[in-house]
């Protein structure tokens, strides 16, 4: 085997040729240039690297980089997914417009009565309301079922009579999904299992008991001390305006949230200002 020659390796690439452009009809030499191999190597390289950092320069200072394969895929989805939710506000305010424009043109045509006009937001949600109102056989049956139950139920005792003595009972069984907050949430949130019993937390009269389109069923209970104690989101109240009841009895059954179990909303006030019940009731 050959052994690599140093010496001979730096003449072959310090070895002068010269190119030379010639007149094709006077042979005349027009233009020419000495060149090595060591020159053509980096002069090759000096022109890779212009050529890289030109086309690096195009393809993210200039528009030429929307033409760069992948780049358009995440942007034009980006985009998509903007002009989806414009066109999902825009359908809805168009709906909406559709309704208040049939609302008015069934005033004109005296299809609707003046004092009947209400908001169009809740033109549907009153068809609701009725309906839940109503109740069938079946949830009849229930209640009454439930309410012979309840007489026998040992968790309703007598408390004593005491002034200076304030004991709460907790108004459901479960966890508490979602606390109180003054200013945002003036009650919390409890996740019970199916048609868990409400229970009232003292002693006290029932002062309201109605159905509510954005809180279902709501029943608030008058206490002592000025304490009212209030649970939204029932599927079914047991007690109506003017009913006496205890500490622990039975007032509703739970609703219902999204995922099939029980949701209870439960506030407590004094005065007029809201309370934390976890000030007062052990959960």
């Amino acid at each position: 085997m050959a052994k690599f020659n140093t010496k001979e390796f730096f003449q072959k690439l310090n070895f002068r040729y010269k190119l030379s452009i010639l007149n094709e009809s006077t042979l005349g030499e027009v233009w020419s240039v000495r060149l090595t191999r060591l020159k053509v190597f980096l002069l090759s390289f000096l022109l890779f690297v212009v050529l890289f950092a030109l086309n690096t320069f195009l393809l993210f200072k200039t528009p030429l980089k929307r033409f760069s394969p992948g780049y358009l895929d995440a942007e034009m989805h980006t985009e998509l997914v903007s002009k989806s939710m414009q066109l999902d506000s825009l359908l809805t305010e168009f709906k909406k417009q559709e309704e208040y424009i049939n609302a008015i043109r069934n005033l004109m045509m005296g299809n609707i009565k003046i004092d009947e006009i209400v908001p169009i937001d809740s033109l549907a949600l009153k068809e609701r309301e009725r309906t839940f109102i109503e109740k069938s056989d079946r949830e009849r049956e229930f209640t009454e079922n439930f309410e012979n139950e309840e007489k026998y139920n040992l968790s309703v005792l007598e408390t004593p009579r005491n002034q200076h003595l304030m004991v709460f009972s907790p108004p459901a069984n479960g966890v508490i999904s979602e606390r109180f907050q003054l200013k945002q949430h003036h009650g919390i949130d409890i996740i019970t299992a199916p048609n868990e019993s409400v229970v009232s937390v003292m002693d006290g009269t029932v002062v309201l008991a109605e159905f509510t389109i954005n809180e279902g069923y709501v029943i608030q209970v008058q206490h002592a001390n000025n304490f009212i104690s209030i649970y939204k989101n029932n599927s079914i109240l047991l007690k109506k305006a003017g009913d006496k009841v205890k500490s622990g009895e039975t007032i509703a059954i739970v609703g219902t949230n999204k995922q099939g179990g029980g949701h209870l909303h439960f506030e407590l006030w004094r005065d007029g200002v809201p309370l934390n019940p976890e000030s007062y009731i052990v959960f």
